[in-house]
C-alpha cells in the first residue's frame, strides 16, 4: 500500500516538473524577440516541439474576430487563404463558446460545436484539433490551436495543462499585444477600461458630459464667425514727385537727404553754374553790341542796318533769357511741403549728371496710402469698401483703421507667391499717431471678408488644395 502511494506521488511530481518546464520554455520563446509576430512564432515552435504536435497556431484578437498570427516551425501560410480562414474560424469557435474546444470531443466534456475544428482538421489532413482561448481580465486576447493525428488525439489531461499554460501566458501576451498596438488604439483601450472601472453614476455623468462637449463642439464648428484675411502691407505716399537733373552738368551741393522733411521752395541741391554764368555774360555782351549797332543805324537813318541790328539784338536777348532760366534751374527746390523718400547724394558731389537723371523722390508727408499684397487665393474675397485694421512692425501696439479703395486687376510675383495689390486709405481717428507714420513702413492688415462657419475657416485651405490636386492627378 505504501509502495503504491509512493509511486503515485513520484509520477505526480514528474508530471509537475514536466509542466513547469513546458511553462518555462513557452515564456522564454515568447520573450525571445521584441516583435509580437516573431515571439508568437517562437512560442508556436517551442510548444510543437515540446508537446510533439504536428502543428501549433497562435492567433490574436482583432475586433470581434481572431486573426492568425504565427504558425509553428516557421511556416509561412499567408498565401494559403483557405487554411488561414480555417484556423481563424476554429479560434472564433472556441472564443464564442468561452472555453476549449477539442476534436474528437473529450469524454467528460460538455457538448461543444466542433464544425470549424473539423474543417481545420480536414484542411491539414489530420484527425485531431484543440483550441484553447487565452483570456485576460475577462476578455479573449489570443488563442492557441493544436493539431495532431487522430491516433494520438488529445486527452483531458493535455487540455487541462494547455488551459493552465494559457492562464500563465495571458499577462505576457497582453503586454506584447499592447506594445504592438498603435498609440491611438492603446489610449482608446485605456480610456475604455478606465470608464468600465468607474461606478455607474459617475460613468453616466462622464457620458453626459461627453455628449454635451460634442454638441458644443459641433455648434462652435458651424457657428458663423468673422472671416478676416491677413495680408502683408506697406505704406506709400499717395502722390510722388520726382526731381530730376534739368540739364547736363555737375553736382555742386546737396542740402537734404532721404528722410528729411522739406517746405515748399526749400533748396534741395545745386548744380555747377560756372559755364552757364560765362554763357550769360557772352550773351549780355552780344545784346549790348547789337543795341549799339541799332543806335548807329538809327542815327544814319539806314533802314536795312536798323532792321538787321534789331533782329540780332532780339535773338541775343532770347539767348540771355534762356541762360537765366538755365541758371535758375541749377537751384533745385521743393515744389510743395513734402518728405524726401529717396535720394541720398551727399557722397556724389561733383559727379557728372545727365539731363533727366533721378535725384530725389518727394511725397506729401501727411498723405499716405496702404498697399495690400493679397494672395491670389483670397483676391476674390477682398472687395472695394471692405474695412479692416492695420498693425505696423514699427508700432505693434497700435491699430489703424483702413478701408479698401480698389483692387488692382493685375497680378505680380512677390517672393514665391502670386499676389494682387489692393489700395486702401487710413480712416480718420488715429489722431497724432499719423505723425509717426512714414512711407516704406511695413506691417500686417486684417481685412474683413464677411462671416463663415468655424469649420470652413479651419479647413477651406486644405479642401481647396485637395481639389487642385484631384484635378491635377485625375483631371
Amino acid at each position: 500500500m505504501d509502495v503504491a502511494v509512493t509511486a503515485g506521488a513520484t509520477a505526480a511530481a514528474q508530471s509537475d516538473d514536466t509542466q513547469w518546464e513546458t511553462h518555462q520554455a513557452a515564456w522564454q520563446a515568447l520573450l525571445s524577440a521584441p516583435q509580437l509576430a516573431a515571439g508568437a512564432a517562437a512560442l508556436a515552435t517551442a510548444l510543437a516541439t515540446r508537446l510533439q504536435c504536428e502543428r501549433v497556431f497562435v492567433g490574436w484578437a482583432q475586433g470581434h474576430h481572431m486573426r492568425l498570427l504565427a504558425a509553428s516551425h516557421g511556416a509561412h501560410i499567408e498565401s494559403h487563404q483557405p487554411l488561414v480562414h480555417a484556423v481563424g474560424s476554429a479560434m472564433d469557435e472556441a472564443v464564442d463558446q468561452a472555453g476549449s474546444v477539442c476534436l474528437p470531443p473529450l469524454p467528460d466534456d460538455a457538448p461543444r460545436i466542433t464544425r470549424a475544428h473539423a474543417a481545420l482538421a480536414g484542411a491539414l489532413g489530420l484527425g485531431a484539433a484543440l483550441t484553447v482561448p487565452v483570456f485576460h481580465q475577462g476578455q479573449a486576447i489570443a488563442a492557441l490551436t493544436f493539431a495532431g493525428p487522430l491516433q494520438g488525439g488529445f486527452d483531458a489531461a493535455f487540455a487541462s495543462r494547455m488551459e493552465a499554460l494559457a492562464q500563465t501566458l495571458a499577462p505576457l501576451l497582453e503586454l506584447k499585444i499592447e506594445q504592438h498596438r498603435p498609440w491611438l488604439q492603446r489610449q482608446r483601450r485605456r480610456a475604455r477600461h478606465a470608464l468600465a472601472a468607474m461606478p455607474t453614476t459617475r460613468r453616466r455623468l462622464w457620458a453626459a458630459g461627453g455628449v454635451l462637449a460634442l454638441g458644443a463642439l459641433l455648434a462652435a464648428a458651424f457657428l458663423p464667425l468673422a472671416h478676416d484675411i491677413a495680408v502683408p502691407t506697406r505704406l506709400e505716399g499717395r502722390v510722388q514727385r520726382i526731381v530730376a537733373a534739368p540739364a547736363d552738368g555737375y553736382l555742386k551741393a546737396v542740402h537734404v537727404r532721404a528722410g528729411d522733411e522739406v517746405k515748399a521752395g526749400q533748396l534741395l541741391a545745386e548744380m555747377a553754374d560756372e559755364d552757364l554764368l560765362l554763357e550769360r555774360r557772352r550773351w549780355e555782351a552780344e545784346v549790348a553790341k547789337h543795341e549799339t549797332a541799332y543806335a548807329d543805324a538809327m542815327a544814319r537813318a539806314d533802314r536795312a542796318a536798323l532792321v538787321l541790328a534789331e533782329s540780332r539784338a532780339a535773338e541775343a536777348r532770347a539767348q540771355l533769357a534762356l541762360a537765366d532760366q538755365q541758371l535758375a534751374r541749377t537751384h533745385l527746390t521743393a515744389p510743395f511741403d513734402a518728405l524726401v523718400i529717396a535720394g541720398d547724394l551727399s557722397q556724389q558731389l561733383a559727379a557728372p549728371l545727365r539731363r533727366g537723371d533721378l535725384l530725389f523722390t518727394l511725397t506729401p508727408s501727411r498723405e499716405l496710402r496702404v498697399m495690400l499684397q493679397v494672395d491670389e487665393r483670397d483676391a476674390a474675397s477682398v472687395r472695394a469698401g471692405a474695412r479692416g485694421s492695420l498693425t505696423l512692425s514699427a508700432l505693434p501696439e497700435q491699430r489703424f483703421a483702413l478701408e479698401v479703395e480698389r483692387v488692382l486687376p493685375v497680378a505680380r510675383v512677390e517672393g514665391a507667391r502670386n499676389v494682387f495689390e489692393a489700395q486702401a486709405r487710413l480712416l480718420p481717428g488715429a489722431g497724432d499717431l499719423n505723425a509717426a507714420l512714414r512711407p516704406g513702413m511695413q506691417g500686417v492688415a486684417q481685412v474683413q471678408a464677411g462671416r463663415a462657419p468655424l469649420i470652413w475657416l479651419a479647413t477651406h485651405r486644405w479642401i481647396d488644395w485637395l481639389r487642385l490636386q484631384w484635378w491635377t492627378w485625375l483631371g
